[in-house]
């Protein structure tokens, strides 16, 4: 099976899925639904953009099995460098050729400051939850002075 031509998506639409993070694999790799990759990503190579709204690229590995698909070459520094935590949900839009734009919601429902503002916020801040149920001691660290 290949990929649809772009013209053929309805109404201007892109392929898009959903991943929501959870305990486990979330954090070592992220694992295409199957019936979205039949049917669009048969075409993938071994490697992709992921481009996250804020404008930063990364450059990640697909690796293909009998029977799932997975991101896992540089996913582990994609979820680190966007600080993706459980419980976020990540939009993934299928941007034709090698590329996907991600879109992250917490679990608050909403996009996070950073996702919006870019790269050049100087404070991220926030508690991180580590895929071993640990938590980041940094949740009382307040903002530096501007």
């Amino acid at each position: 099976m290949t990929t649809l031509p772009a013209l053929e998506y309805p109404r201007g639409m892109k392929p898009s899925f959903i991943k929501i993070i959870c305990f486990g694999d979330g954090y070592l790799r992220m694992t295409f639904p199957q019936p979205w990759f039949d049917t669009y990503g048969a075409d993938l190579t071994t490697t992709c953009k992921l481009k996250m709204s804020s404008g930063v690229t990364t450059t990640v590995g697909i690796t293909k099995t009998s029977g799932k698909t997975y991101i896992e070459q540089n996913w582990r520094d994609f979820v680190y460098t966007h600080t993706i935590e459980i419980g976020d949900t990540l939009v993934f839009t299928y941007d034709e050729g090698r590329d996907f734009k991600v879109i992250r919601f917490k679990a608050n429902g909403c996009m996070p400051d950073i996702d919006i503002t870019g790269p050049e916020e100087p404070w991220l801040g926030g508690r991180r939850y580590y895929p071993d149920g640990t938590e980041s001691e940094d949740s009382d660290v307040e903002p530096p002075e501007m």
